[in-house]
């Protein structure tokens, strides 16, 4: 099969995925749409390859970082399913099908260029969204908005992570890519009144304003361009929050998300302890160093019965020590390329931030950015060995 159409038909597996993934058409947890559509996407690359799967150099140490850390949450959550005589590896699965996402983003980028992946990425998150705000169209949930998604958090985060997509690829978009991406995310995340979500998109706005760089790592000389849009979020953070704007009280999204962000304190759900889950890990016990298996949350006097809602909470309780580890150093491993270690965890603050007061670690979607973001290392030897080969020409 020719090799040009392989690329097209690969990356068009990741731009479908991507605009599939607002469509929850079963409950949270089972396999969606995308999710189906990802496993054909699968057989067609091993199809197209003529069965011979091979990773690059680089994918290699990665995959079996992960393989390692998989099996590790699989034998931890089945000696708690022995012990307990209560079958909790199902949560087991969400990290295999996740390790088993990056493996075929891995096949699907080693070979193709920036240019090209941008361009389909890009095209994926504009239509993801469509998909979105239709759904906020139709006022689908309550107050509190849910698209064709299961609850409100869900649409926050998948905004929140579409925007920091779109913040990787910042450079390649076209202006109408640009300003629809922006404002369809962030009509999203504040249709969702995701606090975190907010709070994150925030986060990853000013720290994408303050730090933004060029692809040869030189620093943004428009300065005045990005104080300019500083002072502009300022001033629409301003309205939205403290003025008397009728625009604002008229309108049900943007007058509750006001109500819900100035009482962030008085919430109940604010208490990173009791709400989030946070003092369950004094519950652990000497199980702190190996954790006690994803599930069966009625062991726990905090939050009793309850999924914690924090990423970093669920890791320490079910993995313990040993699986938050193993998990910060596989994340490490995603984005420590020297050359862009610094855009990649402000293109991350964001996430990092919401994973605070939720749970946003088994997501797909975080999975293949990481994924797009550990890429760049071929990527950028590529053209240094293009750049070589054009030296030696001249």
């Amino acid at each position: 099969m020719d090799k040009g159409y392989n690329k097209f038909g690969f990356l068009s597996i990741l731009t479908i995925y991507i605009a599939l993934k607002p469509l929850y058409l079963w409950s949270s947890g089972s396999l969606q749409i995308c999710d189906l559509f990802l496993l054909s996407g699968f057989v067609y690359v091993i199809i197209s390859k003529g069965g011979k799967i091979r990773l690059n150099h680089f994918s290699c140490g990665l995959m079996e970082l992960f393989l390692v850390l998989v099996l590790y949450q699989a034998i931890i959550n089945g000696i708690w399913s022995h012990i307990l005589d209560v079958n909790i590896s199902k949560a087991t699965l969400y990290y295999t099908y996740n390790m088993f996402s990056v493996f075929l983003t891995l096949l699907i980028l080693q070979d193709c260029s920036h240019q090209k992946v941008s361009a389909y990425v890009l095209v994926g998150c504009f239509i993801s969204l469509l998909i979105t705000n239709f759904g906020i169209f139709l006022g689908l949930g309550g107050v509190r908005k849910i698209g064709f998604f299961n609850n409100p958090n869900q649409l926050g985060y998948h905004a929140l992570i579409i925007l920091s997509m779109f913040s990787y690829y910042y450079k390649s978009a076209k202006p109408f890519l640009k300003v629809s991406i922006a404002i369809m995310s962030l009509w999203a995340l504040l249709a969702s009144g995701s606090k975190a979500a907010f709070f994150g998109a925030g986060i990853l706005i000013f720290l994408h304003l303050l730090f933004e760089k060029d692809r040869k790592g030189k620093t943004n000389n428009k300065l005045l361009v990005q104080i300019a849009l500083l002072i502009l979020i300022i001033l629409l953070l301003y309205i939205l929050f403290f003025s008397n704007s009728s625009l604002i009280q008229s309108n049900q999204i943007l007058s509750f998300v006001r109500h819900r962000m100035l009482s962030v304190a008085e919430e109940n759900d604010s208490a990173l302890g009791t709400s989030r889950g946070y003092n369950r890990i004094w519950e652990l016990g000497t199980n702190f160093l190996w954790g006690m298996g994803e599930g069966d949350y009625f062991r726990f006097a905090t939050m009793n019965g309850l999924e914690a809602h924090s990423s970093y909470v669920t890791q320490i309780v079910s993995y313990g020590l040993l699986g938050m580890i193993g998990y910060t150093l596989l994340i490490w491993k995603f984005i420590s390329y020297r050359p862009c270690i610094r855009n990649n965890l402000i293109i991350l603050s964001g996430i990092i931030a919401y994973g605070v007061t939720h749970n946003g670690l088994r997501y797909t979607l975080l999975w293949i950015l990481l994924t797009i973001m550990f890429s760049q290392r071929w990527i950028n030897e590529k053209q240094d060995d293009k750049a070589i080969a054009n030296t030696a020409i001249l």
